[in-house]
Parts: C-alpha cells; sequence; structure tokens
C-alpha cells in the first residue's frame, strides 16, 4: 500500500484505484475520499463501488444534511473512527439521509479517517463501507487504517507539491492556488497576494482574485473554461517595481487542468490550478555587458542596446525597456558618441561580434 500511496502522489496510479485497494484492504464494500467545500460539507471527488447516481445527489445536497458532519469534523487529523462511535445506525434510522444513503441492509458501519484538515487543502477524509452481511468495524480494523495513515497522509501533501512543480522553472517568488469562475481561491503552495502585490493587473485579496480591467477579467474567464477542457494558457503581467534597471520583472501566470496528482481536491470539478511567479528576464548576453562596461555606458543605455541585441528594432526595443521612443534615439545618439560608430547597425554589430575596436 505504501508504494501505491506514492504512485498515486506522482499522477502515475489513478486516486480512484487506490481508494479501492484501500477498501479491499480493510475488507469493506465500497469506499469514498471526501473533500471539504467552501461550506463546510463534504464532496465526494472520487468513490468505489458506489452508484454514481448516489454520489451526484450526495453531492447536491444530501452532504448538507449529513448527521455524521458535525462529529467527524472534531476527529484530528491522522485520526480514524468508526461511524458507530459518531452516530448509531439505531439513531439514524427513519431520517430522510439515511433511507437515500444507507440503504437499510446496504451499509451497515463505516470507518471516517482524517487524512489532512489545514488552511491550503482543506478537510480531505476518507469513508470505508460495510454491508449488513459483514460484522461492524472492530478495533483491529481502526489499527490498520490508522498504520496507513502516514503513508496516505505524505501522499496527499507530497502531491500538491508534485502538481505545483510542473510547468515551467520558477525563480524568486512562487505561489500556486486553485481556482474556480468566480476566482474563489484555494492556496496550495507560496503566499499568492505576495507574490501578486507589485502588480497592478491582478491582485489576490481575501480569497479571491481580483483583475485590475475587464480586459484580464476576460481572459481569466477565457483561461479557466480552456482549463477545464485541459487546455494549457499562460500570460505575463507587468510589476511596478524599483528593481534594476537591468532587468525586466513580470508575473508569469500559468492555468492549467488540476493535474493528476491532486485531483483529490477537484471535488467540484470546478476549480483549475494557477501557477504564478516572479521572473527576472536579463536583457543580456554576455558580449553587451562586457561591451557597455568597456564603453562605460549609463544603466539606461546598458538596457537599451541589450532590447536592441534582442529586438534590432527601436520602436520595440523602446517598448521593451518601458521608454519613450524619443527617448530611445536620443539614448541610442549619446550610445553611438561614445563608442565612435556612425551607426546604430554598426553598434549592434559590435555588442554581438563583442568588438571592442573603438576603446580608448
Amino acid at each position: 500500500m505504501q508504494d501505491q500511496c506514492r504512485s498515486a502522489a506522482f499522477g502515475d496510479l489513478p486516486w480512484n484505484s487506490l481508494l479501492e485497494s484501500i477498501c479491499h484492504w480493510v475488507d469493506g464494500d465500497k469506499a469514498m475520499f471526501f473533500s471539504s467545500s467552501p461550506s463546510g460539507s463534504y464532496q465526494v471527488p472520487y468513490s468505489f463501488n458506489f452508484d454514481l447516481s448516489d454520489v451526484k445527489r450526495y453531492n447536491s445536497g444530501l452532504n448538507q444534511c449529513d448527521p455524521r458532519l458535525n462529529y467527524s469534523k472534531r476527529t484530528l487529523e491522522g485520526m480514524t473512527k468508526t461511524g458507530q462511535q459518531y452516530v448509531l445506525n439505531d439513531d439514524l434510522k427513519g431520517t430522510a439521509y439515511y433511507n437515500e444513503v444507507y440503504v437499510p441492509k446496504d451499509i451497515g458501519d463505516s470507518l471516517h479517517s482524517v487524512i489532512l484538515d489545514s488552511v491550503q487543502t482543506g478537510r480531505q477524509a476518507l469513508s470505508i463501507h460495510r454491508s449488513f452481511q459483514k460484522e461492524p468495524f472492530q478495533s483491529k480494523d481502526i489499527e490498520k487504517m490508522q498504520a496507513l495513515l502516514p503513508y496516505l497522509i505524505d501522499a496527499y501533501s507530497y502531491s500538491v507539491s508534485v502538481a505545483c512543480h510542473i510547468g515551467k522553472k520558477t525563480y524568486d517568488k512562487s505561489a500556486s492556488a486553485l481556482i474556480n469562475s468566480d476566482l474563489l481561491v484555494a492556496p496550495l503552495t507560496g503566499n499568492l497576494s505576495k507574490v501578486l502585490s507589485d502588480c497592478e493587473l491582478l491582485k489576490c485579496s481575501g480569497n479571491f482574485l481580483r483583475p485590475g480591467n475587464q480586459t484580464i477579467k476576460e481572459y481569466l474567464s477565457v483561461a479557466i473554461g480552456h482549463a477545464k477542457h485541459g487546455q494549457k494558457s499562460s500570460a505575463k503581467l507587468k510589476l511596478e517595481t524599483g528593481s534594476s534597471v537591468l532587468d525586466l520583472n513580470y508575473v508569469s501566470l500559468t492555468i492549467q487542468k488540476i493535474p493528476d496528482a491532486i485531483g483529490w481536491m477537484n471535488s467540484d470539478e470546478d476549480f483549475v490550478m494557477i501557477q504564478t511567479s516572479i521572473e527576472r528576464e536579463n536583457t543580456f548576453s554576455l558580449n553587451a555587458e562586457i561591451f557597455a562596461g568597456t564603453f562605460k555606458l549609463t544603466l539606461a543605455e546598458q538596457r537599451l542596446i541589450g532590447c536592441l541585441q534582442a529586438e534590432d528594432d527601436l520602436r520595440l526595443a523602446a517598448a521593451r525597456c518601458d521608454i519613450s521612443y524619443e527617448t530611445a534615439r536620443w539614448h541610442v545618439k549619446n550610445i553611438l558618441q561614445k563608442t565612435l560608430y556612425p551607426r546604430r547597425q554598426d553598434l549592434i554589430r559590435a555588442v554581438c561580434e563583442l568588438d571592442l575596436s573603438n576603446a580608448k
């Protein structure tokens, strides 16, 4: 079971397959993974041997009248209890919940284990059921689940780390979260508010993303819709920082479908994953840096020749440096005077070839 838990964490084994294995391991007949919803009730992202229409009915309203919910929430992370320890079957009989979910002579007892319970992951649990044809769960069954729980806890926790490292490499600061169509945020790793603190176009306030204008709002709506169908999208948003003029700083966004490794979190199938990172795009090649230092160019001039080397178009380079076209022309004039090259094309050739023959 330890190897299967780890395989699920990497996304190599479907979580519903792991659920089936655990159910058989403790001689259960049916099983469910539970994931807490914003309302505090449970949703079922994965089930084994349950009729899917029953699971859908549970997720659509029966979860909110689950008589064992409040009792189960008092169970600490890493602990297991039987359903009979919460509320006896005899005390459930006659209720709408019992008639709808338990179905007389179908489910006799259950094991309820709390896997995670934190702000980042929400409350995640596992319930394994036995029919009336079998004996109720005993203390030995609880001990068996208790022995498995550390591996399952590690698998859930590690799967977040695995999923959040899928995609582009991040640098200075990064954060990832789940978001839905209402831009509700469920944090995963890092501090999303901090990563977006210098971004005027997108903020994270409270439990929601706050677009800075209608264009960004529409982009997020489209990207989230595409992500639900497996299409990943990326964007870059400029940062308003006082960082070195040598660098272009921006927030990189990637919005994608929730990776299999953390499928257990996608209880209502409305969430997707957003990854953000503050990245630094250095405009310089080593040649440009040596050239600028040799001719004692100012920081603004250094940045411009780096942009020119990348763009080879003054208007594009000016936009990349976030300066006006006229300012860029003025910088080029000064650079040509310092380096003794007659034309901008000659200057760029010299930078690319690291031609320092005009240096005094």
